[in-house]
């Protein structure tokens, strides 16, 4: 992750402002120089303090510029689904549950 909102190499970049926050203080997190239009998979994992791991998803697909902006772009899917700058961390659910629901997408979209 590169801290700030400049991509300081070539290539897509995820953003992350700030790095460190505490729980209930809002980060920016904002892909670029994605290629145009393309659908992305942003995940977001944790272990709580008992050892269970925590996880969320959610689908963007990036402007014609190549950017998602998480705070101001609803995910097409995921584990939640309006423009939320702390949807992936709000939304979190036990993994074997992200993974479930995972596989219940794949389906219906087959």
């Amino acid at each position: 992750m590169t801290q700030g909102t400049a991509a300081t190499q070539a290539g897509p970049q995820i953003t992350v402002h700030p790095q460190r926050a505490l729980a209930d203080a809002p980060v920016q997190i904002r892909l670029v120089d994605f290629p145009p239009l393309q659908l992305l998979t942003l995940r977001a994992r944790m272990r709580d303090p008992a050892g269970g791991v925590w996880a969320s998803y959610t689908i963007f697909q990036t402007d014609p510029q190549g950017s998602v902006d998480v705070a101001t772009q609803a995910p097409l899917s995921g584990t939640y689904d309006l423009a939320d700058p702390m949807g992936l961390f709000w939304s979190m659910l036990p993994q074997w549950m992200t993974a479930k629901t995972i596989d219940t997408v794949r389906r219906r979209a087959a």
